[in-house]
């Protein structure tokens, strides 16, 4: 299993886990994962961990919220959790796991990923990627405010 998030800006509300087997594997309480995580997300091999967009793409392809969403309620928190009331010894939150993989039971079914080659998305890029993205070098972050 590889872990990841909860370190970055863009990663900091969930975490993610690839698995190698198809195991129903439940990371949420491992220790690795971090007290203040609301989402992990359980992804396959072929999905980087690392990446959100990579993540977020599976989630939305791979994932049927009435059955790969799991709440698992009275989790471990931490003093710094915004969403426990101050002051409170009752240091617990929920967390959703989300099944983000292909489904076992038909995996041989499942459709396979279509995905352009690197040489054509770069040359994409080149060609339409002004009219594309515009200006945009990358996302920017916004600003929170309480």
């Amino acid at each position: 299993m590889v872990y990841a998030g909860g370190r970055r800006p863009e990663c900091e509300w969930a975490s993610a886990a690839r698995v190698q087997s198809k195991t129903a594997v439940l990371p949420s309480q491992l220790r690795v994962t971090g007290l203040l995580n609301r989402f992990v997300v359980v992804v396959d091999e072929d999905i980087d961990p690392m990446d959100i967009n990579d993540v977020i793409w599976a989630m939305s392809f791979r994932t049927n919220p009435a059955s790969d969403i799991d709440i698992i309620r009275n989790t471990w928190s931490g003093d710094l959790d915004p969403l426990i009331r101050k002051p409170s010894k009752d240091l617990h939150n929920s967390r959703a796991i989300i099944n983000a993989c292909k489904p076992f039971a038909w995996i041989d079914e499942f459709p396979k990923v279509v995905k352009a080659s690197p040489e054509l998305t770069e040359k994409t890029k080149k060609k339409w990627g002004a009219k594309l993205l515009g200006d945009a070098k990358a996302p920017r972050r916004r600003n929170r405010k309480s």
